[in-house]
């Protein structure tokens, strides 16, 4: 009969070299994903890049829009009070 060692007990394939966990920090801060690559979790680095580039979409277009929006109000209202009519596109005759 021949023992056999559980899997969990197994040494990790080759030797682990030593990571700097500040330069995780410091590759994650400037781009999401880049210390768990450092680390070799790819797969965990991949689904935090793009979840981070999801968010950056949906947060980035409405604060756009919203800024857009207020640009044109301040940029209209101007154009009204040096010329005394509104435009006839205008909404609310």
């Amino acid at each position: 009969m021949t023992e056999t060692t559980p899997i969990w007990d197994l040494p990790p394939e080759g030797p682990a070299r030593r990571k700097n966990p500040w330069i995780g920090v410091a590759l994650s801060f400037f781009i999401p994903g880049a210390g768990q690559a450092y680390n070799g979790e790819y797969g965990k680095a991949a689904i935090i890049f793009i979840a981070f580039v999801i968010l950056l979409i949906t947060i980035v277009c409405p604060i756009v829009i919203w800024a857009y929006g207020m640009y044109d109000a301040y940029k209209v209202g101007v154009k009204i009070n040096r010329s005394g009519r509104l435009r006839k596109d205008s909404i609310g005759k």
